[in-house]
C-alpha cells in the first residue's frame, strides 16, 4: 500500500516526511492524499505496478501544512454548520431510556454514516475549488442529507389530527379535513401506496392504533394514478426519513437553502468517483435540492 512505502521512507531515507495516518484500516480518514491523481486513502490504496513511480501529493486546493498535512480547518467548520447532531422541540426521554427507531428508519441512515471525513470528496469537486469559502461541499452535504421526507396522508378524525400536529407534523389543519366521500373519491382515483405513506405507517410516534388505522387504509387503495396530483389534494406533513429522531425539518433545510452553499453543485459527480468508501454524495446533494422544491 502507499502508506507502508511513505512509512518505510519516514523510517529509513526521511525522517522529517510528514503525512497523518492513524487507524491503517481505511477508518479513520485521516490519511488522505492525491496518488497518481485520484484522491483516495493511502492505507488502501495499492503502488500501481503499470509504472515505475507513482506520484503522491497533497490534498487538491486545500492550503498546505507541510509535505502532505493539509489544513482541515475550512472543512471542519463547514461540517460543523450543518449541525450534524440531533435536534429535538420535545422534552429529552427520562434518564435510561432512548430515542426509538425502527430498523426501517435506522436502514435508511445507510449510505450517509458510514462518511468519515476524509475530504476526498470535497477536495476533488470543481465547485468546491472555486468557492471553497461559500460552498459546503459534497462531504458536509452528504451529513446535512439526513433531512426529511415530505409526506402525505388522507387528512385524519381530530383526535388524530391533534396527535399529529403536537409531534410536529407541519401544515395539519382541521379547516382541511376530507369529507369520507371525498376520500373515496381520491382513493379510486390516485394511489396513496408509495413510500410517504409508508412512512407514516410506520412511525414510531404515532400511537398503535392510529398506524393500524392508517395500514387499514393503506391496504384498501388502489395501484392507480401519480402520487404527485395527490399530494396536491390531500394534507402536506412534513417528518424526518433519513432521521426520524430529528424534528428540525424546516429549520435545517432553510439553513442550506442558498445560492453558494447548496447550488454550487453541478453534478459533476467527482465526489461520488473519489469516495474511499463507495457512497454517493451526488445522489445525496440531489435529494436536498429535490426537498427544496417541495419545502
Amino acid at each position: 500500500m502507499v502508506l507502508d512505502a511513505l512509512l518505510k521512507i519516514k523510517n529509513e531515507q526521511d525522517p522529517s516526511l510528514t503525512f497523518r495516518r492513524s487507524c491503517r484500516e481505511g477508518i479513520c480518514g485521516s490519511c488522505a492524499m492525491n496518488m497518481d491523481g485520484d484522491n483516495g486513502l493511502a492505507c488502501l490504496t495499492k503502488i500501481s505496478s503499470a509504472s515505475s513511480a507513482s506520484t503522491v501529493s497533497p490534498l487538491p486546493h486545500m492550503f498546505v501544512i507541510k509535505d502532505l498535512v493539509v489544513d482541515m480547518t475550512n472543512f471542519y467548520n463547514q461540517y460543523k454548520s450543518v449541525e450534524p447532531w440531533l435536534k429535538r422541540k420535545d422534552p429529552p426521554p427520562q434518564q435510561g431510556k432512548e430515542i426509538p427507531q425502527t430498523k426501517a428508519d435506522r436502514a435508511k441512515l445507510d449510505g450517509m454514516y458510514e462518511c468519515i471525513l476524509c475530504a476526498c470528496c470535497s477536495t476533488s469537486c470543481p465547485s468546491y475549488w472555486w468557492n471553497p469559502e461559500e460552498y459546503l461541499g459534497p462531504a458536509a452535504l452528504l451529513h446535512a442529507n439526513r433531512l426529511p421526507l415530505w409526506g402525505t396522508l388522507i387528512k385524519p378524525k381530530p383526535n388524530m389530527f391533534m396527535h399529529l400536529q403536537a409531534r410536529g407534523y407541519h401544515g395539519v389543519s382541521e379547516k382541511r379535513n376530507l369529507r369520507d366521500h371525498k376520500r373515496r373519491l381520491l382513493a379510486e382515483k390516485y394511489e396513496l401506496r408509495g413510500k410517504l405513506y409508508k412512512a407514516v405507517c410506520r412511525d414510531p410516534d404515532l400511537p398503535l392504533d392510529m398506524r393500524e388505522k392508517f395500514r387499514y387504509k393503506l391496504s384498501k387503495l388502489p395501484r392507480n394514478s401519480s402520487m404527485t396530483r395527490l399530494r396536491n389534494r390531500c394534507i402536506f406533513t412534513g417528518r424526518w426519513i433519513q432521521d426520524s429522531r430529528d424534528q428540525f425539518t424546516k429549520e435545517r433545510l432553510d439553513a442550506i437553502n442558498d445560492e453558494f452553499k447548496l447550488y454550487r453543485c453541478h453534478t459533476i459527480k467527482n465526489c461520488t468517483h473519489a469516495c474511499p468508501k463507495g457512497l454517493n454524495p451526488a445522489k445525496q446533494i440531489d435529494t436536498i435540492k429535490k426537498l427544496q422544491l417541495d419545502a
